[in-house]
């Protein structure tokens, strides 16, 4: 039996109006893609469905492709934040850095101010932070006077703790110290094509037979830093540590050069730091402008720093010094024939230092722990010796310059120092022979002073 024409036509109609109906979404995707059901905007990646590449910073501008270090993801690219707006690094190291408050990234990637960084620039407050180079004579004679600088180093460290307690109690900030080490050794001529800057006799603590000698270098023991840092907030454990690498480092050895160049050392050390040019140091680890510096010279002979070129070195086997020490001799020689550098050109270079001199350093202080005693502390003098009398004495009348357990006077040293002190240095003098715990003590004072 036939159906009505118009039955027919509205079952037919009713059948594609179903078939041209959206089915419900229960799948949890977003309709748009005919295979994902994702938007325009959005793509699946992996597993993972109707992700926005434009701003998912674990997919940014395509599937797999992480924004690291902080950085979030913006119109398909990885980018620095506005709070640290600086990418720093490469590839999965990068990240993001305000360079105008980081210490860490101060002014630039990687320039480490270990103190505070305003306005892009390492910045010292209140003045009370303190560069501190020790100068450690490493010639074979030296080694039991090492370790008593390493003792001593502990009460110096104490007395430090006890000004910043004190300062914390009356609300203000605490000092921050930067300790490094380097050694006398710098070269050694002994004249017939003998000349050298190698280790050679034993092996010290920080080298190996064959190395450089430091020549101004920054030196540190394994598993201990060149730069020991004393800043706020550090916990007792990390002080400690600190503290244990300095006195590591304070023992330098005694395979050193026994052409001792105490005072070029330092030149060289510092002209290092200003130029970039210590090894394994960061920017801003030494050399804080505004800072103090605090250099302290350790040694039982007299300087005997000359140009480290064979043709105008002083050579220390001379044989026209007939045995006796080439370079005690070569101050008693006529000027023009003199090879030493001259102690003037070292006052000249370390005041240079000062800012009122165009330099970095807020002040500056020195301290000569040498063979020489001038007994202006009422110590007991040792026997004197008349080739090396520079100076009256001030406790017995007698010119006193070598202290018993000395090889030979400091007097270069100590001229040194009568002319920073006549240039309002702050100067500290000891002797290798005594209790080195309070020469160390009154170094403090320079540290915490104003």
């Amino acid at each position: 039996m036939r159906r009505p024409l118009l039955a027919v036509s509205l079952v037919v109609l009713a059948v594609l109006a179903a078939c041209g109906q959206a089915k419900p979404n229960t799948s949890g995707k977003t309709p748009g893609d005919p295979n994902t059901g994702c938007t325009a905007t959005t793509t699946s990646c992996g597993t993972t469905l109707c992700i926005d590449t434009r701003t998912d910073a674990s997919n940014c501008g395509a599937c797999g492709i992480a924004c690291t270090g902080g950085q979030a993801c913006s119109a398909g690219a990885c980018g620095c934040p506005a709070t640290a707006p600086l990418a720093c690094g490469s590839g999965a190291a990068t990240f993001c850095a305000n360079v105008q408050t980081d210490p860490d990234n101060c002014g630039g990637c990687g320039r480490a101010c270990h103190t505070q960084c305003q306005a892009g620039v390492c910045a010292v407050s209140n003045a009370i932070a303190t560069d501190i180079l020790f100068v450690m004579d490493d010639s074979s004679s030296m080694e039991p006077k090492q370790d008593a600088v390493a003792i001593a180093f502990d009460g110096f460290i104490e007395e430090l703790a006890r000004a910043n307690v004190a300062r914390a109690a009356q609300g203000l900030a605490a000092f921050e110290f930067h300790v490094a080490v380097t050694t006398s050794s710098v070269f050694r001529n002994y004249g017939t094509g003998d000349f050298q800057k190698t280790y050679d006799r034993c092996m010290p603590t920080f080298a190996t037979a064959g190395a450089e000698y430091p020549q101004g270098d920054f030196i540190a023991v394994p598993g201990t830093a060149k730069v020991a840092h004393f800043v706020a907030g550090l916990s007792p454990a990390a002080v400690a540590q600190a503290v244990a690498g300095v006195k590591a480092n304070l023992r330098v050895g005694s395979c050193g050069s026994s052409q001792e160049q105490h005072l070029e050392a330092a030149r060289l050390a510092l002209q290092k730091v200003a130029g970039g040019r210590q090894p394994g140091l960061t920017p801003g680890e030494f050399g804080h402008p505004g800072a103090k510096l605090l250099v302290v010279w350790v040694g039982d002979e007299d300087d005997c720093s000359s140009p480290a070129d064979p043709a105008r070195a002083l050579v220390l086997t001379d044989p026209a010094s007939a045995g006796a020490d080439a370079c005690v001799r070569d101050r008693s020689l006529p000027a023009a024939q003199q090879k030493l550098f001259k102690v003037a050109e070292y006052d000249a270079f370390f005041t240079s230092l000062l800012q009122v001199n165009g330099g970095p350093y807020a002040s500056m202080g020195a301290g000569f722990v040498v063979s020489a005693n001038r007994c202006t502390d009422g110590l007991t003098c040792a026997p004197a010796d008349a080739l090396q009398l520079q100076s009256p004495a001030t406790c017995t009348g007698t010119a006193q310059f070598a202290c018993s357990g000395a090889s030979g006077a400091g007097v270069r040293f100590l001229a040194l120092a009568d002319t920073f002190r006549g240039r309002g240095v702050n100067v500290v003098e000891a002797t290798v022979c005594e209790d080195l715990a309070k020469p160390l003590s009154r170094l403090t004072g320079f540290v915490t002073a104003p």
